[in-house]
C-alpha cells in the first residue's frame, strides 16, 4: 500500500545529468544497456568500452547492477574499481548461448535468508515439523532460476529485456534490513524496478534516454497506483497523499500524467 510518505519521479534524462534529491537514502538497482548490440529505441548498444565504463562508474552506490558475466568481469568491475560484496546468479532457460545473468551488490551485503522458497516436499515427515514450527521455506540460494519475460508472458510490456518482477523482488527482499526509503533505476527502461519497489513501499526515481521508456514505466505505475487506492479504498486509514490520490482520481479529466511529482 501507497502511504503519504511515498514520492514518484520519472524523468527523460540521462542520468549522468539528472541531480539526485538530497536528504534520501537510496539504493540503486539496475540492469544497464548490456552493451552487446541489442536493438533499442533511443540508444545505441555498442558503445567504445572506454566510454561504457566510464558511463558506468557515474552510477551511484550502494548499488545492485544486473548484467551478463562476460560483461560484468569486463566492464563493471572496472567501472566500480572494487570487487562486489555479494554475487548471485540469476539462470533461466534460452535458446541463446548464454542463459545466466550475474547480480553484483556493491556497497551493500545481501541477507539471502530474508527470502524464502518453498519446500519441494512439503509431506515429508521432517519438512511438516518445520511448517508447523513456523518455518515459511529454505532460504536462497547464490544461484536461482526465474525464467525470463517473453512476448507472451503476462509482464510484459513491449519492450527489450525486460527483468522478471520476482528478481526485482528477490533483490529488494533481501536488502530489506537496511533503512533505504527510495530506489534509484538510472536505465529503468519499462519500470519493473520502480513497479516492485513501489509495491514494497518505497519512493522510485526513474530515469531514461527513451522517450518510448518513459511512456511505457509512466503508464506502468500509474496502474500501480489505481490497483493501490482500488485494493485499499479511498478511506483507507493509510493511503496515498492526497494529492497524489486527487491527481490519480482525476487523471482523465487533467489530461497527462499524475504520478509523478
Amino acid at each position: 500500500m501507497l502511504d503519504e510518505d511515498i514520492k514518484v519521479m520519472v524523468e527523460l534524462i540521462d542520468f549522468r545529468n539528472f541531480k539526485i534529491p538530497e536528504n534520501l537514502k537510496i539504493l540503486t538497482i539496475t540492469d544497464p544497456p548490456y552493451n552487446v548490440g541489442f536493438k533499442y529505441n533511443s540508444y545505441k548498444d555498442k558503445m567504445p568500452h572506454k566510454d561504457y565504463i566510464k558511463m558506468l562508474s557515474k552510477i551511484q552506490k550502494p548499488c545492485i547492477i544486473i548484467q551478463y558475466p562476460e560483461e560484468t568481469f569486463n566492464y563493471v568491475l572496472p567501472a566500480m574499481n572494487k570487487v562486489p560484496n555479494k554475487v548471485l546468479f540469476w539462470c533461466y532457460n534460452s535458446h541463446l548461448p548464454r542463459a545466466v545473468r550475474m547480480i553484483s551488490f556493491f556497497g551493500i551485503e545481501p541477507n539471502l535468508s530474508n527470502y524464502k522458497i518453498a519446500y519441494r516436499n512439503p509431506n515429508d515427515k521432517r519438512v511438516k515439523k518445520l511448517i508447523e514450527n513456523g518455518s515459511l521455506g529454505t532460504s536462497l540460494k547464490e544461484w536461482f532460476v526465474i525464467e525470463q519475460v517473453k512476448n507472451v508472458s503476462k509482464e510484459y510490456q513491449g519492450y527489450a529485456n525486460q527483468i522478471p518482477e520476482e528478481v526485482i523482488r528477490i533483490i529488494l527482499s533481501v536488502c530489506k534490513d537496511y533503512d533505504f526509503d527510495t530506489i534509484f533505476d538510472p536505465f529503468c527502461g519499462s519500470g519493473t524496478t520502480l513497479k516492485v519497489a513501489l509495491e514494497h513501499g518505497y519512493s522510485v526515481i526513474g530515469t531514461d534516454i527513451d522517450s518510448k521508456a518513459i511512456n511505457i514505466t509512466k503508464d506502468r505505475l500509474d496502474r500501480e497506483i489505481y490497483l493501490s487506492l482500488f485494493k485499499y479504498g479511498k478511506d483507507s486509514k493509510k493511503s496515498t497523499t492526497t494529492t497524489l490520490k486527487d491527481r490519480c482520481l482525476n487523471r482523465e479529466a487533467q489530461g497527462q500524467q499524475f504520478a509523478y511529482n
